[in-house]
């Protein structure tokens, strides 16, 4: 698989201007050009981005449509004793959207002093499918369920609110994905995606539009607002896991999360759930970050929901017993162990399959054995390995019926590309980077056929890119502009860590080291004059040198092991960092990536 270098657009702010918006911002010129990249070519843009500017607290969730009707109805609601019933999604996003209504009404509830009852209900992944359904409708009717609040789904579950109200049950949706052209009849319907909505950010995850709900709640209840930092956290952690862009108020709710997250951590106040899981995993208030965020907290969280019951999930978030929570948390992280190895074994299992259909650009890849709620997380990785949009399907528990996941590339709208194809579907959903789908096993080929037949896919699309914030020579790397990319944080997704081009650079010297001969250090020339120390992380080893024996020969293994110097100029694409041993301090380059300069 070829990787494409791909240098980001360039501002086109002048020298005298960024000079201007250095001096203004009192940054770097260096740290001004990466932001001015980014769209930030003002002082206002500049110091919101680096959260200077302390009057922006998002927007006001009010400006959905729908979202004053849904307050005064669920309101009403709670004042009057009803049964409410949330329904939600069994994913991160879900959890955390269902736990922040729960919490929300029952605040709400006190305040006015109510009997309602509130309960929850999150649908089971194999025995229900994605979101709420008939038969949801149908128990929640037999449980005399007066009022139905969805979470992070139902915004394409018209049958499921036609029933609803059929029973005469009271019917609020709250989501984020896509609509379709009909909205499902209920007395609210709240997705900042609907046609028309004036919400100023639309790429908020359900978690956020459940606590903008709360936030107009919490005002017509007289709930105290300080009750809403509570809430941040599990906004926060939703936003990351369902890998909404770390831009704009996103970037906010997540910087905001986190910090009152590690606050909480310090004090011994945090909820005793959270905290459960956050000690099951081993993770201290210093590991508390994105990165914990989406690759610890969260896989870990989905795993109930992908093994048993994402209900545990929620059960864990909402316990207040010490033990009960540990108990709790130590089962879900076991069961993450458990999920981690079953995914290995389908991803080895669909790259081989991936292998018989080596001209399709679409990859429809068939996994009898594969459990279905790990489907996604493989669809993932093929993704990742391939370039290639890719889908994966399995067996279900109904016979003749099939479930699939897919994950797409940026430049493949899926969620568009299977609305062609929507007469071959029982059921499907999704945005355009992750989908998900049941269908008929004799659809299965069709599907496939008909993708690739209809994508538009090139060549030059289904290539591994490397995008490159800009060139920056290392000589031009200082302390002062490390703690400046340190202000970027927190970073994800559509607001990465940059990384830099260094061009012309000539190795003077390193060596292999690790126990497993996969780090390497390397000593660096840039402009002939300042000596600079790269490292390299590689697995397996040899691929760093399958990266230069094209422009260094085939023995350059050899000769970098022996400590020789290379005449021969090679560009690399690091990240800078600090490198701290025995209290001294040294910049060093984290090289994501090298070759010859010739290529």
């Amino acid at each position: 698989m070829r990787t494409l270098w791909n240098l980001k657009k360039q501002s086109d702010i002048t020298e005298a201007e960024l000079k201007k918006l250095s001096d203004e911002c009192e940054i770097s010129q260096a740290f001004a050009k990466i932001l001015a990249n980014r769209g930030y070519t003002t002082k206002e843009a500049v110091d919101r981005y680096l959260f200077k500017d302390k009057s922006f607290i998002g927007y006001d969730g009010e400006m959905m449509l729908d979202m004053s009707k849904a307050a005064d109805v669920i309101c009403d609601a709670v004042q009057t004793g009803k049964h409410i019933r949330i329904v939600s999604d069994y994913d991160v996003d879900g959890v955390t959207s269902n736990y922040i209504l729960l919490k929300g009404l029952e605040r709400c509830k006190e305040a006015y002093s109510s009997s309602a009852v509130i309960d929850y209900v999150i649908p089971h992944r194999i025995h229900d499918g994605y979101g709420i359904n008939e038969n949801i409708v149908k128990k929640a009717n037999e449980a005399n369920v007066e009022f139905i609040i969805t979470c992070d789904n139902g915004i394409v579950a018209n049958d499921a609110a036609k029933l609803a109200g059929d029973y005469g049950i009271d019917y609020v949706v709250t989501d984020h994905h896509e609509p379709k052209e009909e909205l499902p009849k209920a007395l609210a319907v709240v997705d900042p995606h609907r046609e028309g909505d004036p919400y100023p950010f639309k790429d908020i995850c359900g978690a956020v539009v459940a606590y903008k709900l709360v936030e107009q709640l919490y005002k017509r209840a007289n709930v105290d607002r300080n009750f809403l930092t509570e809430l941040f956290i599990y906004a926060a952690l939703g936003t990351v896991c369902d890998v909404m862009p770390l831009i704009d108020e996103n970037r906010y709710i997540v910087k905001r999360g986190l910090i009152h997250l590690r606050n909480q951590m310090r004090k011994g106040e945090l909820e005793v759930g959270l905290n459960a899981l956050i000690r099951a995993l081993n993770l201290d208030v210093k590991d508390i970050d994105c990165t914990a965020f989406g690759f610890r907290i969260g896989p870990a969280v989905n795993a109930a929901g992908r093994l048993t019951s994402a209900k545990w999930a929620l059960r864990l978030l909402t316990e207040e017993s010490k033990s009960k929570a540990d108990k709790l948390a130590k089962r879900i992280v076991e069961l993450n162990d458990i999920r981690k190895t079953m995914t290995e074994k389908s991803v080895k299992e669909a790259m081989h399959e991936s292998y018989k259909r080596p001209d399709d650009k679409v990859l429809v890849l068939y996994l009898k054995e594969c459990h279905e709620s790990v489907a996604g997380i493989v669809a993932g990785r093929i993704r990742e390995a391939t370039c290639k949009p890719t889908l994966i399907v399995t067996n279900s528990k109904e016979a003749g019926i099939l479930k699939g996941s897919a994950r797409s590339i940026e430049s493949y709208d899926m969620f568009r590309s299977l609305h062609e194809f929507e007469d071959l579907f029982v059921k499907f959903g999704g945005h355009p980077m992750a989908a998900g789908f049941s269908l008929k096993e004799e659809n299965l080929e069709t599907l496939r056929v008909g993708l690739n037949e209809k994508t538009t896919l090139s060549d030059d699309d289904i290539v591994q890119r490397l995008d490159i914030d800009m060139v920056l020579e290392l000589d031009s790397v200082d302390y002062r502009l490390i703690d400046e990319l340190e202000l970027m944080e927190p970073t994800g997704t559509s607001n990465e860590r940059p990384v830099f081009k260094a061009e012309a650079v000539k190795l003077i010297g390193g060596r292999v080291l690790g126990k497993n001969h996969n780090f390497i250090k390397m000593n660096l020339l840039a402009n002939d004059s300042y000596k600079a120390e790269g490292i390299r992380f590689m697995e397996p080893p040899e691929s760093f040198f399958e990266e230069l024996s094209m422009s260094l020969g085939d023995d350059c293994y050899e000769r970098f092991d022996r400590g020789e110097r290379f005449d021969e100029p090679v560009n690399i694409v690091y990240k800078p960092k600090v490198n701290e041993f025995m209290g001294t301090k040294t910049i060093q380059a984290d090289m994501c990536a090298i070759r010859g300069a010739n290529i």
